[in-house]
């Protein structure tokens, strides 16, 4: 994002994409960004046809459309398909950040792009795959034309004077990209956890959703449903209270993170759960359990939370090994060092 917009074009992101991306946007030459709103590619539509409508002198060269496959916070997926097909119909070129997505989704673990058989869509420029997460390593690969590639070499300046990946970090990855040929029953558990998680939870007075970023309108039957993710978040509003539920689900040998303002917006507060392929059905129970008796009464007190969290105590639905991870080298959804729920 730093370096392939030229002056005269314009990026046009995906509200809720990755702060990684807007800070690339902020180093581009692009004579503007802009933001639609989250997966409504309706929306995105009304933008392009905005910005291309613009006369001469004012409408851009190109137009860069950024996107996440799989989004971070809430685990939804991007409706890629029409994003894509409205991209096209408007000139306009589309870079997917799979971080979430790669070794999840598709055939060998290849993102949520391949496992829509998009991969050869005319108006896909670029795919971003990260090692962070079910790599359990770091660093990342783009996916593109030979020219992206050529270009990036020659003109990534963050690219070319960064240190490369030492020799055991691409052994690592290494390793990591060969087991995910025979990983897919690994994908199939950690996704019919996601199912099994959310339906526990189908019936309590807990919201899943994010103000403002409600669940778009359901895919197709063939394709992948929209929040079928390793990450889910259950939205609990205001900071002490986030806190506090996430502090005593940890008591409780749960690895859930509170995800608090600023990093959101205010209100929007939640618990950040990454399911991983080795989570025990119980536990993924007890979890759903303790989160529906925690948030059961909104109006109680912090003390009074308090002593609920201290009413049960489950020792055997604890993370074992305090929490380490019992793959270390592959962990859908989220890094080798970041084990358990």
């Amino acid at each position: 994002m730093s370096c392939l917009p030229q002056p005269g074009d314009v990026v046009v992101c995906d509200e809720l994409v990755h702060n990684s991306v807007r800070m690339g946007c902020r180093l581009g030459r692009q004579k503007e960004t802009v933001l639609f709103r989250h997966n409504d590619f309706q929306h995105l539509e009304t933008t392009l046809e905005g910005l291309r409508s613009r006369g001469p002198g004012s409408a851009p060269a190109n137009i860069f459309v950024a996107v996440e496959s799989v989004y971070s916070m809430d685990g939804d997926l991007a409706p890629l398909r029409e994003i894509l097909g409205v991209a096209a119909a408007h000139g306009a070129l589309v870079i997917v950040d799979e971080a979430h997505g790669t070794g999840v989704f598709g055939e060998q673990g290849r993102g949520l792009v391949s496992a829509l058989n998009l991969e050869a869509h005319p108006a896909l420029l670029a795919g971003m795959h990260s090692f962070g997460k079910a790599f359990g390593a770091h660093g990342a690969v783009v996916v593109g034309s030979a020219t992206l590639k050529d270009f990036l070499v020659n003109y990534a300046r963050p690219l070319i004077y960064s240190t490369s990946l030492p020799l055991d970090s691409l052994a690592c990855i290494r390793c990591a990209y060969l087991m995910q040929a025979s990983a897919d029953d690994r994908r199939k558990r950690v996704l019919d956890l996601a199912d099994a998680f959310q339906s526990l939870l189908s019936d309590a007075d807990v919201n899943r959703w994010a103000g403002g970023t409600a669940p778009p309108p359901p895919l197709d039957a063939k394709d992948i449903p929209r929040h079928r993710s390793p990450i889910q978040s259950v939205l609990i509003a205001g900071n002490e209270r986030c806190l506090l539920v996430a502090d005593s689900l940890r008591a409780l040998g749960f690895d859930v993170r509170a995800i608090r303002k600023p990093t959101v917006a205010e209100g929007t507060e939640r618990l950040r759960i990454t399911l991983h392929a080795y989570n025990t059905d119980e536990e993924v129970e007890s979890l759903a359990r303790h989160i529906r008796r925690l948030t059961a009464n909104k109006g109680n007190s912090a003390d009074k939370a308090r002593a609920r969290t201290s009413e049960e105590d489950e020792g055997g639905t604890r993370a074992s090994g305090g929490g380490l991870a019992r793959d270390s080298i592959l962990l859908l959804g989220e890094s080798a060092t970041r084990a358990r729920l």
